[in-house]
């Protein structure tokens, strides 16, 4: 391969290597910092140390993983079964894998994604992209929320219906349409929303190509048939809901004044994008763009609280909802998109989170040394007077504090944490204190006894 056809490909493919190389890093950083101990992170690391099934996933039962949120995080709960199974007990070393490959998954999900989309239509990657990247970058240390990677699953789907020729089906559009056909099934309730339009457009498109082969025939319709028990499965789940349905109605978050500033900016920048024609010449539209890409740089860098993450994770149901609207209504409108101007927004909030997260996993890791030279040498009783760090899941505190001594390996932390902490937790915690002591966890060193 001569230098410049190898410049062609990474030119034609800019946007993907980009976003791999950032994702990756921010991978990296994240698994170093113990960053797999925040928010949901802590009960999904914590289920897949103690349980005794490593395919049981999160909030499954024994028997069958009876849950409509099975598929999202199961790549993360088997990341801790599997070394746990061959022998490897090291907690630091299991909370890197675990951290790993969570943050991996998105970027395994866009790959598919993008490699499905055919070679003429490349560019639609970059609403796909920035849809994914909104959510990024505003839910932070929500990875294992289960919507975020369920907007992806979506997406393969999206642009297989959409854009494949169902007459010349490769082998990776035959495989991802069936595997995450069957995915969607125990993903996340909101695929209701989302499987009658796509059902629509792919029965639709079947219907006008001719001549289909029959192979072809039957992993489409296969796949109809999968999304249809997709759509009655969560029906069940959207009557009777395991999360607050109320969440994705209440619109807490714009109460923030600047995730505000940061939507109207999105769409402003979006309407400049779409409005005009990508050949025409605009000096004004320029200008405004420009001064939108500072104002959301100076929106975002550094100013998005890490505790968050779970207000805004309704974030993963809408914004993969109004960018399917958009690409919908663009294409039967026929606009013309200006793809350079998404491609730079893309980049920008690449960047942002690379910068936020070497920003809040430095002061996490602090946050965590300050904490040990508390607990070694304060004198206090009360193990709340020592937390200070903006946690949104306060109760996750007693899971992130037995794990410090086996990630410091310092053997002063001792009789540090009281039993009366978040009671529901501790027992918990307690109630697994035989499983803990193959990690090098001792509770009973751990608790302070309070007479």
């Amino acid at each position: 391969m001569n230098i410049k056809k190898f410049l062609k490909i990474l030119q034609n493919n800019s946007s993907i290597i980009v976003v791999s190389i950032i994702l990756l890093i921010v991978t990296i950083i994240n698994s170093v910092m113990y960053i797999g101990l925040l928010e949901d992170g802590h009960h999904h690391f914590w289920q897949a140390l103690t349980t005794n099934n490593i395919f049981l996933g999160h909030e499954g039962f024994s028997l069958f993983p009876y849950n409509s949120r099975y598929f999202p995080t199961i790549l993360a709960h088997l990341s801790v079964g599997i070394p746990i199974y061959l022998g490897i007990f090291s907690i630091k070393y299991l909370l890197f894998i675990f951290t790993f490959v969570s943050y991996i998954t998105p970027l395994m999900i866009l790959l598919i994604i993008y490699f499905n989309i055919p070679q003429d239509k490349k560019s639609v990657f970059e609403l796909i992209l920035l849809s994914f990247l909104i959510c990024l970058v505003y839910m932070i240390y929500q990875i294992w929320t289960e919507n975020l990677i369920t907007g992806l699953f979506l997406w393969v789907i999206f642009v297989i219906y959409y854009y494949a020729d169902f007459n010349n089906l490769s082998i990776l559009n035959i495989v991802s349409i069936l595997l995450f056909s069957i995915i969607i099934i125990s993903s996340h309730p909101m695929v209701v929303i989302f499987i009658p339009v796509l059902l629509i457009l792919g029965i639709k498109k079947y219907i006008n190509t001719t001549k289909i082969k029959l192979s072809h025939k039957i992993v489409l319709i296969a796949s109809f048939i999968l999304l249809f028990y997709a759509f009655l499965f969560n029906t069940y789940f959207i009557v009777n809901p395991i999360f607050p349905m109320k969440d994705y109605f209440s619109f807490k978050i714009f109460q923030n004044i600047n995730f505000i500033l940061f939507f109207i900016s999105t769409l402003l920048m979006l309407y400049i994008s779409l409005s005009r024609n990508g050949n025409q010449k605009c000096y004004n539209c320029k200008i405004s763009f420009i001064i939108l890409c500072f104002l959301i740089i100076n929106i975002l860098t550094f100013n998005v609280r890490t505790s968050v993450g779970f207000t805004y994770r309704i974030l993963g149901f809408y914004s993969p909802l109004f960018f399917i609207v958009l690409i919908l209504i663009s294409e039967k409108l026929k606009l013309a998109i200006n793809f350079i101007n998404i491609k730079t927004i893309n980049i920008i909030l690449c960047f942002i989170i690379l910068m936020n997260s070497f920003y809040y996993g430095a002061s996490w890791m602090k946050y965590i040394k300050s904490l040990e030279q508390e607990i070694i040498n304060s004198q206090k009783t009360n193990i709340t007077e020592v937390i200070k760090y903006n946690i949104y899941h306060k109760y996750s505190l007693p899971f992130i504090l037995i794990f410090i001594p086996t990630l410091s390996n310092n053997n002063n932390l001792h009789n540090y944490l009281p039993v009366t902490f978040f009671q529901d937790s501790m027992n918990e915690i307690i109630n697994k204190k035989e499983t803990l002591k193959k990690f090098n966890i001792d509770i009973d060193n751990i608790i302070k006894s309070e007479n």
